[in-house]
């Protein structure tokens, strides 16, 4: 289901990680967002 850890890396946590910086845009946080929800 999440692949390998650089398929893991590449569809989940860089998205989230750049969702929950500082100067995130807000697509940049919105799709964070989805992906947190993709994995719960």
């Amino acid at each position: 289901m999440l692949g390998t850890a650089q398929e893991f890396k590449k569809r989940f946590e860089n998205p989230i990680i750049r969702g929950r910086d500082a100067d995130a845009t807000k697509e940049h946080q919105e799709l964070g967002e989805q992906k947190l929800q993709e994995m719960a």
